[in-house]
């Protein structure tokens, strides 16, 4: 569908552009009739025979509605021709807004558009690629073994009932409050804590040594946290007392695991 308009840009910078697009009312009121006829030919209106409904009882029952249609199409054509018509590639969705329009007067819109940069390909063929080549000692075959054996390191329920030390594993429940009041993000059952890993806010862990197997213990801690939100938002510095009831279902002793060195295979050695 073809639609004269009126095309500006009104602004070139950088990849940014946009584009004042005017329609004039003749032009809207030409589509608005073609809708118009087309439908006449089809409607069935009481006391019309099909296909011989008046061009104005049609605009009066349907008129506003096809406006509307007429419209919309308009700017969605006025996007597709600015673009073409300037031979542009964008980058993202452009975005087009009606400036001004009533009926009987001319639509003006605005496109706003990021469009793709121009860029020139460059002949591969004279490249030089330097392929990075990473050195890989024993150390360092040694720090990564010994670290993946410390990550999986397993546990051992302590039998004998004794109190909670550090380097031991808890599993506990707990539920935070701030002046008696929990707070989100402030509990957990079946949780695993190792005391002494700096893991919970500070003095919590420290709170819980000591304690004894299918026992509640209650832990104060203060922290620099808002107590309205509970968060660290900046220029916060407020101490909020904290309350934790927590409860100890188990405590277990990390299992000591030995790294075994490995053994560089040279690429001279034979195979089995």
């Amino acid at each position: 569908m073809f639609i004269d308009m009126a095309i500006t840009e009104t602004l070139s910078e950088g990849l940014k552009r946009e584009f004042e697009v005017v329609i004039t009312s003749a032009e809207i009121d030409i589509l608005v009739n073609e809708k118009l006829v087309g439908i006449a030919k089809e409607a069935k209106l009481p006391g019309f025979r099909p296909g011989k409904v008046p061009i104005s009882v049609v605009k009066n029952r349907f008129g506003k509605q096809v406006l509307g249609e007429v419209v919309r199409e308009t700017i969605d054509n006025a996007s597709k021709e600015t673009m073409d018509s300037n031979k542009l590639t964008a980058s993202s969705q452009p975005k087009i807004e009606i400036i001004s329009f009533e009926e009987g007067e001319d639509l003006k819109a605005k496109l706003s558009v990021e469009i793709m940069p121009n860029f020139e390909i460059p002949e591969l063929s004279s490249l030089e690629i330097i392929k990075p080549v990473v050195e890989i000692v024993d150390k360092d075959i040694n720090d990564a073994v010994e670290k993946i054996a410390k990550e999986n390191i397993g546990t051992n329920l302590i039998k004998k009932n004794r109190a909670a030390k550090l380097g031991d594993t808890l599993v506990i429940d707990f539920l935070g409050k701030v002046d008696d009041v929990a707070f989100e993000g402030g509990e957990a059952k079946g949780h695993n804590l190792k005391l002494g890993s700096n893991s919970f806010i500070p003095g919590f862990e420290d709170g819980l040594v000591g304690a004894i197997k299918d026992k509640t213990i209650f832990v104060k801690v203060f922290s620099f946290l808002s107590k309205e939100t509970h968060k660290s938002p900046p220029g916060v510095f407020k101490y909020t007392f904290k309350l934790a009831v927590c409860f100890v279902s188990n405590i277990a002793r990390a299992t000591a695991v030995t790294p075994v060195p490995h053994e560089r295979v040279s690429s001279s050695t034979p195979r089995s």
